[in-house]
């Protein structure tokens, strides 16, 4: 694709804009754009949309970008508190996926897999992806 061409294919960002609104499409304009490191408020714009769909897919657009996504890190942490159950399942993939690390993910993880009334599947999800990442206790103290 695109993303693959390099600086070439930086040139066709601008064009590859539009396709994030298409449905079927999007997934690729985010993994291309991404990858890329173009557009990167077009991308983040998805995240604020009203649609529970739209926020979702583009969480799974990040989930295979992989650990270059992580420039979206903040928004996927923001999700985690999103209404829709869907949404919160897919931030934490999302985040796994990323490579996210420290002990703000962590605490945020450990938050929702503790949150009274949460989706169990959910809660299991962000307990392993918690339990995966846990900051040691050296990396705690340096970040408070």
């Amino acid at each position: 694709g695109f993303a693959a061409m390099g600086e070439p294919g930086k040139a066709y960002a601008d064009k590859l804009v539009p396709l994030l609104a298409d449905k079927d499409m999007r997934h690729a304009a985010i993994f291309a754009l991404t990858t890329m490191g173009e557009r990167e408020a077009d991308v983040a714009a998805l995240f604020e949309t009203l649609d529970q769909d739209v926020r979702r897919h583009a969480l799974l657009g990040l989930q295979a970008v992989g650990p270059a996504a992580s420039c979206h890190m903040e928004a996927a942490l923001t999700l985690l508190l999103d209404i829709y159950r869907d949404v919160r399942l897919q931030a934490v993939a999302a985040l796994v996926a990323m490579g996210a690390s420290g002990a703000r993910c962590y605490e945020e993880l450990r938050r929702l897999a503790a949150r009274p009334g949460e989706d169990p599947e959910v809660q299991k999800a962000a307990w392993a992806a918690a339990e995966a990442m846990e900051p040691s206790k050296n990396q705690l103290e340096d970040e408070n």
